[in-house]
C-alpha cells in the first residue's frame, strides 16, 4: 500500500503543478510520458497478489528508474543548469523507499554511468568532470572537516570532542565488564619551562602512541592538555592491570612517567560516571603518590 500512496502522491502533485508552471509546460510531454508509466505499473501492481514482495520489489525498482530517467530527459536541454540538481536528485530519490543499501548503491552507479554518457553526448565533458570532481572534493572536504572536529593532531588520537560524543556508548557496547584507564603526564609543566614546548610535544606524544599500541587506537582519547582516556571492555581487571603496569614500565624506559588509575565495573551493574570519576580519583592519588616520592629524592 505504501508504493500506491507514492503513485498516486505523484501523480496528483503531477496533475497539480503542469498547469501552473511554465518551467513544468516546457516538458509536458516528459511529465504525460512518466504519468502513463506510473498508471502502467499501478495496474501490475493491482494484479499482484499481496503477498508476492519479490514482484512488488521490482516494481518499485521500476518507480525508482522511471524518476531517473524523467530526470535526465528534463536535463538533457541544459544541462549546464540542471546537472548539479540531477545528481542531488540521484542521491535523493533512494530516500522515498525502504530497499537494501547495496542494491541503491547499485541503482545509483548504474543511472549516473547513464547521466555522464548523456551529458557528455549532449554537450561537453567539463560538465560532468566539474561536478564530479566537486563532490568528490566536497566529500573529502568533510572528512578533513570531521577529522579536525573529532582528532588531535599533536598525537593523533581521538580527542576530547569525541569522547564527549562516545562517551556514553561504552556502557552500552561491553557484555561482561567495562575498565577505564585514566592516564595524566607526570613532569610535562616542569618539561616544557626547562626544555621547551617541542619536548613536552614529544613526551605526549609518546604516551599517545604507548597508550594507542595497548588498548587499541579506537579506545583512546586526549581528553586534555596532558590528561588521557582509555576504555577496555570485556577484559578482566587483572589483564587490564598487566597492561597498564606494562605501560609505566614501557614509558619509563623512554624518559617518560605517567600517573595512572583503573577502575573496572560489571556489565549488569555498570553506572559510568563513577567508573570514569573513580579512576580519575586513582590517578590523582598516584600523581600524588609519584611527587611524594620526587619530593623525598630531591631532599
Amino acid at each position: 500500500m505504501e508504493f500506491l500512496a507514492g503513485l498516486y502522491t505523484l501523480l496528483l502533485v503531477i496533475i497539480c503543478l503542469l498547469g501552473g508552471l511554465g518551467a513544468l509546460r516546457a516538458n509536458r510531454g516528459y511529465y504525460l510520458l512518466s504519468f502513463v508509466g506510473c498508471l502502467v505499473l499501478l495496474a501490475i501492481e493491482m494484479m499482484l497478489p499481496e503477498d508476492n514482495g519479490l514482484l512488488l520489489n521490482w516494481l518499485m525498482y521500476a518507480f525508482e528508474a522511471q524518476l531517473y530517467l524523467l530526470g535526465m530527459l528534463i536535463m538533457k536541454d541544459s544541462p549546464e543548469e540542471l546537472s548539479v540538481c540531477f545528481i542531488a536528485f540521484l542521491l535523493a530519490v533512494p530516500l522515498l523507499f525502504v530497499m537494501p543499501p547495496v542494491q541503491h548503491i547499485s541503482n545509483i552507479l548504474f543511472f549516473a554511468v547513464i547521466f555522464i554518457g548523456l551529458v557528455l553526448h549532449v554537450k561537453t565533458g567539463r560538465i560532468a568532470v566539474i561536478d564530479m570532481v566537486s563532490m568528490h572534493q566536497n566529500f573529502l572536504s568533510e572528512l578533513r572537516l570531521r577529522r579536525f572536529a573529532n582528532f588531535d593532531i599533536l598525537t593523533n588520537m581521538q580527542n576530547r570532542n569525541a569522547y564527549e560524543s562516545s562517551r556514553d556508548n561504552w556502557a552500552k557496547k561491553c557484555t561482561v565488564s567495562l575498565s577505564c584507564v585514566y592516564v595524566d603526564v607526570n613532569g610535562l609543566h616542569e618539561l616544557n619551562n626547562a626544555s621547551g614546548h617541542e619536548k613536552g610535544d614529544q613526551m605526549l606524544q609518546t604516551v599517545a602512541l604507548e597508550l594507542q599500541g595497548r588498548f587499541g587506537r579506537d579506545n583512546c582519547y586526549r581528553t586534555g592538555g596532558d590528561e588521557f582516556v582509555a576504555f577496555v571492555q570485556d577484559e578482566p581487571e587483572t589483564a587490564v592491570r598487566a597492561a597498564t603496569d606494562e605501560l609505566i614500565r614501557a614509558l619509563e624506559r623512554k624518559g617518560c612517567s605517567a600517573a595512572i588509575g583503573v577502575v573496572t565495573q560489571n556489565a549488569g551493574s555498570m553506572d559510568l560516571d563513577t567508573l570514569i570519576r573513580q579512576a580519575e580519583q586513582q590517578m590523582y592519588q598516584a600523581k600524588e603518590e609519584h611527587y611524594r616520592i620526587q619530593r623525598q629524592l630531591e631532599h
